[in-house]
């Protein structure tokens, strides 16, 4: 076992915990995972695809395959913290998030950060991106160095959609190969979160990949402006994204790269 008691996994639904790290979990004793929305877009097309018939309903039902799929990583309910926004909306919340997230690296010491890496694909895992670094910079002025890594989700590629590969960029990667026993333990995991099972089936259980996150200058967008936001929201166009993102830096007094 590691102690992970400054170490936190920051990402915008839940399952990204279980995507990204969660064969790493285990061995992470005291690690804090935030999970930013509540998976419940309030448009209601997801929820009445799953048969649920409000976003309430969706929501809770998302927070108990959490608290499910981290119990069989040996995650307390004590070090899983839900920020509650609305799945599809961080983007119009950073800089709220960013200050709810400030409390909690102060609150628990927190040194290192695993999210989201910056890749184009759901406009919440590029915001959630945003409000870690934003963070991280706002801890820096009080002296609390915070690292972050980054974990490859979804993104677009040149014959479609590409899945856990880090755009070509600076970095050192880290490739972990999953034991058969470790493997499992992820099905598991992916099996708690039933009401993604069509989602999760586009992701495999084999490896898990990190990099230290680079500088990102968010007047420009990722993944060489090939995106995939619109396909989440029609109202968010990438424009409007970098617009609430450059909002929310002038907010809260940083420079739009971090």
């Amino acid at each position: 076992m590691i102690d992970a008691r400054q170490i936190a996994v920051v990402t915008a639904h839940p399952d990204d915990e279980t995507i990204g790290c969660g064969a790493q979990l285990s061995r992470l004793s005291g690690i804090t995972v935030v999970t930013v929305t509540d998976g419940a877009p309030r448009d209601l097309i997801d929820a009445r695809a799953r048969g649920y018939s409000s976003a309430q309903d969706y929501a809770n039902a998302r927070r108990i395959e959490l608290r499910k799929a981290l119990s069989i990583a040996d995650v307390p309910d004590r070090d899983s913290i839900g920020l509650d926004l609305p799945d599809q909306e961080v983007a119009l919340n950073v800089a709220t998030s960013t200050r709810a997230l400030c409390k909690i690296f102060a609150d628990r010491q927190t040194r290192v950060v695993l999210t989201h890496a910056i890749e184009g694909g759901h406009p919440d895992h590029d915001a959630v991106a945003l409000t870690v670094r934003a963070a991280a910079a706002l801890r820096a002025r009080d002296g609390q160095e915070v690292s972050i890594a980054e974990m490859p989700y979804y993104r677009a590629g040149v014959r479609g959609i590409v899945h856990q590969t880090f755009a070509p960029a600076l970095g050192r990667r880290i490739r972990v190969r999953l034991e058969p026993w470790e493997q499992e333990r992820k099905r598991e995991m992916f099996a708690a979160h039933a009401s993604q099972a069509c989602v999760l089936k586009s992701f495999s259980v084999a490896e898990e990949k990190f990099r230290v996150a680079a500088p990102f200058d968010f007047r420009t967008l990722p993944n060489g402006d090939q995106l995939l936001y619109d396909q989440y929201s029609s109202r968010l166009t990438a424009e409007r994204w970098l617009a609430l993102a450059l909002t929310a830096l002038r907010e809260l007094d940083l420079a739009p790269a971090l």
